[in-house]
């Protein structure tokens, strides 16, 4: 198996982690109390990592590491479940709170893929697992401290007690809505961008002469893309105070990273005559500043507008946030998988990936922007747009 197939076949078990979580834990955030579960499943996160650092097998490593997206796919459900409780009725501090907690998570992307991938040249990948392990525990240690349910109370679920006939008729509410769908599928394109980090470095190393040491310590520019595109457009988004601005601005954001992702595809053939005569150092260079802009451009429509909805929801805003992001992890992680097998197509295998990717951001990028034109002004608990 080469690395870009392994690349692949590693995210899509990742990604398929990460969806069991989210799917399980926005029931359990809505009827158990999100800060409850945050806690608690920052435990078994700790445990898996130790787990993780005892893998003795490639097989292994790729359960393990689905295990431990599992439990971390719990954390976003459950923060956008107390932000939309304390600031229910308020959506500018609504908007300011996501954009405060995406800045928060990309930050630490931003700020650990370089510092692991440095320990690396002098400690085992065994030794970091155990590392984030401890990490993760004191995570859990500041989340029962520091995090309430709701303002008045540490300990307050939103939704109904957990049951079969609750979460059944919780399930029927959410997913019998048409915006659900046109959310869910605008989310999964925007999780291919999100989770493109785990192929990035197999690209770079494919299409360039960069080792895959150095490969995988650029991906790094992929969060950092997520990164700015929050700090700068996030503020801009929120300070939209018409519908068609906020649309308009949305459509823009996409058609510039489905552009970029369509160039990638360009750059990684060789016979391509704008490429042939690259240097390999320029061509990676290219890659990086790509993948770079479509980040943050995907930034604001992956984070922001997803839990706009989810929080018009009421005692479901946990389960609906989950299912959206549930719904784009599973389908990201069955297209990972069969892009696998597209990549070793010679010579133009990563031009065809990239074009299926450009494709569906495209067609969700429509839909999300669709939906914000359809549902943004008729969202009663936030009267905020005309």
């Amino acid at each position: 198996m080469s690395s870009s197939q392994f690349a692949s076949s590693a995210a899509s078990l990742a990604v398929f982690g990460t969806a069991s979580g989210k799917a399980l834990t926005g029931v359990l955030g809505d009827s158990l109390g999100a800060r409850r579960v945050i806690v608690t499943f920052f435990v078994a996160l700790s445990l898996s990592l130790l787990l993780f650092s005892q893998a003795a097998s490639v097989f292994q490593v790729g359960l393990i590491d689905g295990m431990a997206e599992f439990f971390n796919g719990a954390m976003w459900p459950s923060m956008t479940i107390i932000l939309a409780t304390h600031y229910t009725g308020d959506v500018t501090r609504l908007e300011a709170g996501l954009i405060v907690l995406s800045l928060a998570s990309r930050f630490g992307a931003l700020c650990f893929m370089p510092v692991w991938a440095s320990l690396l040249t002098i400690i085992s990948w065994r030794q970091i697992a155990m590392i984030n392990a401890f990490l993760a525990l004191v995570g859990s240690a500041i989340a029962f401290y520091l995090l309430n349910d709701s303002p008045e109370k540490n300990h307050e679920p939103q939704g109904k007690p957990l049951s079969f006939k609750n979460v059944r008729n919780s399930l029927g509410d959410v997913l019998t809505r048409k915006h659900f769908w046109m959310v869910a599928f605008g989310q999964f394109s925007n999780c291919l961008v999100r989770t493109a980090e785990r192929i990035l470095g197999s690209f770079y190393v494919d299409t360039t002469d960069v080792d895959e040491a150095t490969a995988g310590g650029l991906t790094v520019f992929l969060a950092a893309g997520f990164l700015v595109g929050i700090f700068i457009l996030g503020p801009i988004f929120s300070n939209c105070k018409t519908r068609i601005r906020k649309v308009i601005l949305l459509g823009t954001l996409y058609s510039i990273a489905t552009t970029a992702i369509i160039l990638l595809g360009i750059i990684s053939v060789d016979t391509a005559t704008i490429t042939h005569y690259m240097s390999n150092a320029t061509k990676l260079y290219l890659e990086i500043s790509l993948s770079f802009v479509a980040a943050a451009a995907i930034g604001v429509p992956y984070y922001v507008v997803p839990t706009l909805f989810s929080a018009t929801l009421g005692e479901n805003k946990g389960l609906g946030s989950a299912f959206i992001d549930g719904f784009a992890y599973f389908c990201s992680g069955f297209l990972w998988a069969g892009l696998g097998n597209i990549v070793k197509i010679p010579i133009y295998g990563w031009l065809y990936t990239w074009l299926v990717v450009a494709g569906i951001l495209a067609t969700g990028g429509s839909i999300m922007t669709l939906f914000l034109h359809q549902h943004i002004n008729c969202i009663k608990e936030f009267p905020i747009l005309d």
